[in-house]
């Protein structure tokens, strides 16, 4: 679906959690990636930047996966947005994170 748009010249945003769908597609999508270099962008979805509130979430582990997909983009050259969401009832202050 991607490649249609990609090849003729428009750029792409990709929503994703960077979960196992994302993973089970990944030499796809560095090939993708390759061929249209700076035109697709993976937006990754991470609900909090601490592991226990974000597994709170997505459940036991997510962060992990979800980090190590960033990490994976990262080397493969991707343009990577991520996208958060601030932590209900807490003043933005006491949501960063110390040092």
């Amino acid at each position: 679906m991607l490649s249609e748009p990609l090849g003729r010249g428009l750029r792409a945003l990709v929503l994703t959690y960077a979960m196992r769908p994302m993973s089970r597609h990944a030499k796809a999508l560095a090939a993708l990636n390759a061929a249209h270099s700076g035109r697709l962008t993976l937006c990754v979805s991470l609900d909090h930047h601490t592991p226990v509130l974000h597994n709170r979430e997505r459940g036991a582990g997510t962060f992990a996966v979800t980090i190590r997909a960033l990490e994976w983009l990262a080397r493969h050259s991707f343009r990577i947005n991520v996208a958060g969401r601030g932590a209900s009832g807490r003043e933005p202050e006491a949501a960063m994170p110390e040092g």
